[in-house]
């Protein structure tokens, strides 16, 4: 949803699932019609190799919140252009496009830091450069994905589908990094762990249980800030 709203002023295609993926790959009279492929690292049902091998040659860039190169290096197993971390922002892609950048409405009411702690407004400003509008969908995203995110980890556990806890947590990191709530290490220790061969249900639920109480403040906050924001 993230990259869709950077993507509003192109003509792109957008798929969530590498299984919708190759339905429109397969749609498209070719690949060579695309100027720019982006992938990200982890997806529902596959990850970039096997996006890799989906796009027969082609080298699209990566999309990743990991932070360690070496396992970007050791993990992907064909060429790839170059490697974005998430949230991929906006002057990056509008530099890889030559797009010219919007003019800007700014924000003139004075938001404090120390207001919110569950949120980190330089997120904010640095991913919106100080739009009102840009701002407000940025929280939005995060008001919309953050509930869904923390339902789909609660029914893993219900379920004891540690895939699905694996998925929801990778998927909420990007969630948590898109407006900084401090949570993105106790997310990546959460679907790192799910993924161990035989994970440990009562370490995994100790993480998970330690998330709740910042992630309902961060949608407390995030709403209060929408409200004032959009006030301005």
């Amino acid at each position: 949803m993230s990259f869709r709203r950077l993507c509003k002023q192109l003509d792109a295609e957008i798929s969530f699932v590498m299984l919708d993926s190759l339905e429109k790959l397969r749609a498209l009279e070719g690949l060579d019609s695309f100027d720019l492929i982006f992938s990200d690292m982890f997806l529902g049902d596959g990850d970039i190799n096997d996006v890799l091998e989906l796009l027969g040659g082609m080298q699209p860039f990566i999309l990743s919140g990991e932070a360690n190169p070496a396992f970007i290096k050791d993990f992907v197993k064909a060429p790839y252009r170059e490697v974005f971390e998430k949230p991929l922002r906006k002057e990056v892609l509008e530099g890889l496009i030559g797009l010219k950048s919007m003019e800007e409405e700014i924000v003139e009411e004075e938001i404090r830091e120390e207001d919110y702690t569950a949120i980190k407004l330089a997120n904010l400003h640095r991913l919106s450069k100080g739009s009102n509008k840009e701002m407000i969908e940025l929280m939005d995203i995060a008001l919309d994905l953050l509930p869904q995110r923390m339902e789909e980890l609660e029914e893993g556990f219900e379920e004891g589908n540690w895939g699905k806890v694996h998925f929801s947590a990778h998927a909420a990191k990007g969630v948590s990094r898109l407006v900084g709530i401090p949570v993105y290490q106790e997310l990546a220790e959460l679907d790192r762990k799910a993924r161990e061969e035989a994970p440990d249900p009562a370490e995994l639920f100790n993480i998970y249980q330690g998330l709740l109480p910042i992630m309902k403040q961060a949608f407390d906050e995030l709403t209060q800030l929408k409200k004032k924001v959009s006030l301005v």
